[in-house]
């Protein structure tokens, strides 16, 4: 049996399209998504308020996070006003530039966002955010990280207070040779 050219150039390409597409795929990093689930929220008029204020507010942040280099000076300047003081803002720098670079983001730029859930709680001075943040990796590949954000409400304003994110272990070395001494363990 003799396989035609075409037919065999034919199946090489749907295989290699198909790898192509299935490596294509979106890298997610979930960070304290459980921090809202036992809060006691606000309800009403005010709450109401409260929450397109808090709104507005990161989706100003974000906004202006939107395509551009998270670690450069213009940058820094143009976010200062949605945190308390300068070292909530050199932490929260450090922490998504760590997370973005971890992700690996393309020069640490921000794609896109989405607000998913805004949940404040009943003294109405603190705010929880449930956000979807999206990066492009390489030219096909994203990642995302879906996490919940503290939100402070001080003098009629919100404030983003940033939190670490837990790391993950490293990796596990599979390739190591276990028949090689080494030095950290205990002779027997």
């Amino acid at each position: 049996m003799r396989v035609r050219p075409r037919t065999l150039t034919l199946a090489i390409f749907v295989l290699s399209t198909s790898i192509l597409f299935a490596s294509c795929a979106v890298r997610t990093k979930n960070l304290r998504l459980d921090a809202d689930d036992n809060i006691k929220s606000l309800s009403g008029a005010e709450a109401a308020l409260d929450q397109e204020g808090l709104y507005k507010r990161v989706d100003g942040l974000y906004g202006q996070l939107k395509r551009v280099k998270l670690t450069a000076r213009i940058t820094k300047n143009q976010i200062a006003p949605y945190f308390e003081n300068e070292k909530d803002l050199t932490e929260f720098i450090a922490i998504y530039a760590t997370l973005f670079r971890s992700l690996k983001f393309h020069r640490e730029i921000l794609q896109s966002y989405k607000i998913k859930k805004i949940t404040i709680e009943e003294n109405g001075m603190v705010g929880y955010v449930e956000i979807k943040l999206k990066g492009q990796i390489y030219l096909a590949w994203s990642g995302q990280v879906h996490e919940v954000q503290r939100w402070e409400k001080h003098e009629g304003d919100w404030y983003m207070i940033p939190q670490v994110f837990p790391i993950s272990p490293p990796k596990k070395n599979w390739f190591k040779n276990p028949w090689r001494k080494t030095y950290d363990e205990d002779p027997v």
